[in-house]
C-alpha cells in the first residue's frame, strides 16, 4: 500500500525545483571545456559524470579532487541535483541504457547520481535523473551510481 504522506512530502520537496522544457531553453550554457553553467541558479556543473560505477566515498573524493577548470568541485545536494531534472522534457537525452530528463548538453553514462547528503553513518541519498526518484543506498554501493560534480559560480 502506498504511503500518501511520504509521496506528498517528496512531491513538495521536488516539484518547486523542476522546470519545464520551455524554461530549459537557454538555461544551460557552456562556460569552458567540460563545464556547464546553470543560468537560473548560477551553479557550474561538470558536463559529464565520472564515467563508471562508483561508491559514495569514491564519488566524494572524485569531486573534491577534480582539477577540471581550476577545481573547487563537490557532490551536489539533493535539491541541486533535482534542479538538473527538467520536467516536461521528452526524455531523449541518453544516460547509459536509459534516457534522462536533462539538458542534452550533459553527457551522462547512467541515470543514478550520488548527492553529498549522507543518511546516518552508513548510507547516502541519490537521485534518478530519469524520473527524479530519490533513494538511499549503502555508502559502499557502486552499482550504476555516478558522480556529477557542482560548484558555485566564480
Amino acid at each position: 500500500m502506498l504511503n500518501t504522506s511520504k509521496i506528498t512530502l517528496v512531491a513538495a520537496l521536488v516539484l518547486p525545483a523542476m522546470v519545464t522544457a520551455a524554461e530549459d531553453s537557454g538555461r544551460w550554457e557552456f562556460k569552458e571545456k567540460g563545464v556547464i553553467v546553470d543560468a537560473f541558479s548560477g551553479l557550474q556543473w561538470t558536463q559529464r559524470d565520472n564515467l563508471g560505477d562508483i561508491t559514495w566515498p569514491d564519488a566524494k573524493a572524485y569531486c573534491d579532487t577534480l582539477p577540471l577548470a581550476g577545481g573547487g568541485w563537490r557532490l551536489p545536494t539533493m535539491q541541486e541535483l533535482s534542479q538538473v531534472y527538467t520536467a516536461g522534457r521528452d526524455g531523449t537525452t541518453p544516460c547509459g541504457e536509459s534516457v534522462c530528463k536533462v539538458s542534452p548538453k550533459f553527457y551522462l553514462t547512467a541515470k543514478w547520481f550520488w548527492s553529498g547528503e549522507r543518511r546516518g553513518s552508513s548510507s547516502a541519498w541519490y537521485i534518478s535523473l530519469a524520473n527524479v526518484g530519490r533513494f538511499v543506498a549503502s555508502l559502499s554501493d557502486s552499482d550504476r551510481n555516478r558522480a556529477l560534480c557542482v560548484r558555485r559560480h566564480s
